[in-house]
């Protein structure tokens, strides 16, 4: 059955007097446009209602609200160089119109006064009512409230965090909301975040989450008013009917044309006049049209706009400019656009995926191909050929071109082809009917990046312990993917003491990599830093993070962020390394490759607090000596160990090794074999390896491998037997090999001397210390106390964290 969806009106009242407003168009304080709304200073301070935390029955039960408001400050916070501080507040409803208690507000409480900021019946679900200084614009408070009673008697939740089919989403409704708090108008853009319709999750198979990510024109917006780019230019002018009138309420943007996409627009003002800001030096498509599609001009309504609510703009054909227009960094290009004089004939306004038609931007992902449909006045008078999106990244099929009966307007439907490296972003698909006219759905096609980061920078106090990064993903969801993540460390080797504005990772933060799978249906996977609070006093000092490797998705533009580690140290800080608590979790860290599970944790920390007189049963070097031996560092470091030792005749340099035990870490014994079974595969396929075995017979191989590991096994002949009957593969044979009790005795003391300096000094050994420690090792072998308290003990390990 055909469907013709519903969508939700997303709205702003702004206070001088309680006049409705309504994105790159601005709130304005008068008429004429001559004073924008916005905040006077770059920090805001926000209340979040203790409601958020125990929300209405309309919002499904177990919505992390909280977390929801928080990352829709974030976004706009770091696209407009905006620092929002959240205050405490018991604090449920809005301030009332004309009422400003100087208070910011989130609140999603059912009150009475929260409910008079809706009108009855009114499908609203969000609405920020700003309070302003009418001489300058400056906006003075600025509250948010989601409608408490929207869909409240209906039997069931409409507003989740979570995706949840038939549900607006309260993560993109908040983004939205938060969007206006700033001083933004609605968009015509129909991708933009800011643009004022919201439809429900599932609308086109997919979560509507598309609208939590600031597009281009969102972007552009929040730029030109708190933090312009550098290396931008602006276009302007003026927009007149045939007869030289101004056409109040038409919408002009522009498209770049390298890639295809809507940077930004703009919604011309009673005297005809717009200007597009924030638009990066290049050469642009500049089309305009009239707001009587997916959006409507009454949907513009800051006071500069005021007229069109009361008297509906004359629609006009659309139009484009005749050519390419330039703009050059810190200029302004003139453009005077002149509508056509004919009646028009073609209007597009609604678009949909799947045979549902709605007036929401359709989400795209990068490979895919999609039948897209068109429904509005005129579009059967449109043939194949007239179908186009101006982008060399998605193209039409012409061929695939149909007229769909049964919907009531008219609708075509067409494929389109996304190429696996498309740039994220909003595409307008461009329609020409038989006579010539043209009309669009602007910004109707986005593309999100199927995974990045959330947040190109990130923050975290050096005694969090640990940083909190979001790794998500945009497009379709439908089906699972997969990506890599690591730190990207600096391989010089510094003292911990140095002072360069650069974090290190045998100092301030632990080298990281892992594999994270997005299950179909997710959308945010959290990637965790650990964090070492060494005492140093250093300033703040930052790395780098990168995703890698994505399966079943592509990567988006965020997929290296910096992270920004802040000192909490004074000059007489301690060195931290004497607390048990912390030498605990570095036992952890350095080797066992993660983080402590708080029960062991706990166990440790109590052998070492009841010790009595550093007895050597229960002293630090005791406990430390107990990590090595334990079964899971036996497992994991010791494994990786022979694999090397055993392939090559050599020990893995320290890089080799943390790279490969981090990889593969895992707790369960069921994720360790899953790793274990990953490492190898991996392992027999790296290029060094294969260079080696590859052109071997199975007997020789074999043999090599004993050699190599310098030891001989009865089972020597049956497993060449099971490479030549095709019992076992090459890989299980190394791993028999490494896992057998000769190996395992042969190079215990000599990777329990290396893991002394992988774990303790986070380097490689030189010779004679190693050669040394390891005559000493081996002339007594159960004496590995005096080993470990050589380095446990030793300045080198005690300087990583803070004066010896």
């Amino acid at each position: 059955m055909h469907r013709l969806t519903t969508v939700v009106l997303l709205a702003a009242l702004i206070c001088a007097t309680a006049i409705p407003s309504h994105s790159y168009t601005f709130q304005h304080t008068d008429a004429s446009a001559s004073t924008r709304l916005k905040w006077p200073a770059r920090t805001i301070q926000v209340a979040l209602s203790p409601s958020l935390a125990s929300p209405p029955a309309n919002i499904k039960a177990g919505s992390d609200v909280y977390t929801a408001a928080r990352r829709a400050l974030a976004r706009w916070s770091e696209v407009a160089n905006i620092q929002f501080v959240e205050i405490q507040t018991s604090e449920q409803s809005i301030s009332a119109s004309g009422s400003s208690d100087g208070v910011s507000l989130i609140t999603v409480a059912n009150t009475s006064q929260n409910a008079a900021a809706f009108s009855p019946g009114a499908d609203i679900p969000g609405r920020t009512r700003i309070f302003f200084d009418p001489t300058n614009g400056n906006i003075t408070e600025a509250d948010i409230v989601i409608n408490p009673n929207l869909f409240a008697g209906d039997g069931g939740a409409r507003f989740s965090t979570d995706g949840t089919s038939g549900t607006y989403d309260l993560e993109s409704i908040l983004t939205h909301e938060v969007g206006h708090l700033l001083g933004l108008d609605h968009s015509g853009v129909i991708g933009a975040t800011m643009q004022p319709l919201l439809g429900v999750n599932n609308l086109y198979g997919v979560q509507a989450f598309t609208v939590r990510t600031l597009s281009e024109d969102d972007q552009a917006a929040a730029h030109t008013l708190y933090n312009p780019r550098l290396n931008t230019g602006a276009i302007s002018g003026t927009v007149a009917y045939a007869n030289g009138t101004a056409a109040y309420g038409a919408h002009v943007w522009a498209e770049d044309i390298s890639t295809g996409k809507v940077i930004a627009g703009n919604v011309a003002f009673a005297d005809g006049a717009y200007r597009i800001d924030d638009l990066p030096a290049g050469n642009y498509r500049v089309m305009v049209e009239s707001l009587d599609g997916p959006v409507a001009a009454s949907d513009f309504i800051s006071r500069a706009y005021a007229g069109l609510r009361t008297a509906p703009p004359q629609s006009f054909r659309s139009a484009e400019a005749t050519s390419s227009i330039s703009v050059a960094a810190g200029g302004t290009t003139n453009l005077v656009i002149a509508l056509p004089g004919a009646a028009r004939a073609l209007n597009s306004r609604l678009i949909g995926l799947g045979g549902t038609l709605s007036a929401s931007a359709v989400p795209l992902s990068p490979g895919g191909t999609y039948t897209i449909y068109v429904g509005g006045d005129g579009v059967d008078q449109i043939p194949g050929s007239g179908v186009s999106i101006q982008s060399s990244s998605i193209t039409v099929n012409q061929a695939s071109f149909q007229s769909v009966p049964g919907y009531g307007v008219p609708v075509i439907s067409f494929d389109v082809s996304v190429s696996s490296n498309v740039s994220p972003g909003d595409y307008t698909i461009r329609l020409q009917s038989n006579t010539g006219e043209v009309a669009y759905l602007t910004g109707g096609l986005t593309v999100e990046a199927a995974v990045q980061f959330e947040f190109g920078n990130y923050s975290v106090a050096e005694n969090a312990n640990r940083a909190t990064l979001v790794a998500i993903r945009g497009g379709d969801t439908s089906t699972a993917a997969s990506f890599n993540y690591l730190t990207v460390d600096s391989t010089e080797f510094i003292g911990c003491d140095t002072v360069r504005g650069e974090a290190l990772p045998r100092c301030d933060y632990v080298t990281t990599v892992d594999t994270l799978t997005f299950a179909a249906g997710e959308t945010q996977k959290t990637i965790l830093i650990p964090i070492i609070d060494d005492g140093y006093v250093e300033g703040s000092e930052t790395l780098r993070i990168a995703l890698t490797n994505a399966a079943g998705a592509s990567l988006g533009t965020r997929g290296i962020v910096t992270l920004t580690i802040t000192d909490n140290d004074a000059a007489s800080a301690a060195n931290p390394v004497y607390s048990n608590q912390f030498y605990v979790r570095q036992q952890y860290l350095d080797f066992l490759s993660r983080e402590l599970e708080q029960a062991g944790f706990d166990s440790w920390l109590n052998v070492l607090n009841g010790c009595t007189n550093n007895a050597p049963s229960c002293d630090q070097i005791e406990v430390s000596a107990s990590f090595f031996r334990s079964q899971e560092f036996q497992g994991k470091g010791y494994f990786i160990y022979r694999f090397y030792t055993t392939s090559f005749g050599l020990r893995p340099t320290f890089a080799e090794f943390d790279r490969d035990v981090k990889l593969y870490s895992a707790r369960t014994d069921t994720e360790v074999e899953l790793k274990k079974e990953a490492f190898i595969a991996d392992f027999v396929s790296r290029a060094a390896w294969r260079m080696k075995f590859d052109g071997m017979s199975n007997s020789i191989y074999v043999d090599t491998l004993l050699q190599a590991a310098e030891v001989q096994l009865a089972s020597r002949n049956q497993l060449i037997s099971d490479l030549d009957g095709v019992r076992k593969t090459r890989a299980q044979v190394l791993r028999e090999i490494v896992e057998s009790a000769e190996v395992s005795a042969q190079h215990y003391n000599r990777a329990f001397v290396a893991m002394q300096y992988f774990g303790y000094l986070r380097r490689d050994p030189e010779d004679a210390g190693y050669q040394a420690w390891l005559a000493v090792i081996n002339a007594n072998p159960t004496n590995y106390r005096q080993m470990v308290d050589g380095f446990a003990n030793s300045t080198e390990y005690r300087k990583r964290f803070g004066q010896s």
